[in-house]
């Protein structure tokens, strides 16, 4: 299972704009006495249609498939 945390517009060295989807990975943690409690995991980074980014510096993210830079703005 995983959650949204944040969504932000990006613009791309080419002009072209983007959003970009951050996830959390929801971890099941079950205690020996109670519900199951979900815990925050590692997080992912995506674009809206899906196409996954990976973080350079601050503000600044590379396209995976297009090696294309994007800056959040």
């Amino acid at each position: 299972m995983r959650e949204e945390v944040e969504r932000f517009e990006a613009i791309g060295d080419s002009g072209q704009r983007y959003t970009v989807v951050v996830w959390a990975k929801m971890v099941p943690h079950r205690p020996l006495d109670g519900p199951v409690q979900w815990l925050r995991g590692g997080l992912t980074m995506e674009l809206i249609d899906g196409r996954h980014v990976n973080p350079k510096n601050a503000g600044t993210f590379e396209i995976f498939d297009t090696e294309e830079t994007i800056r959040k703005v």
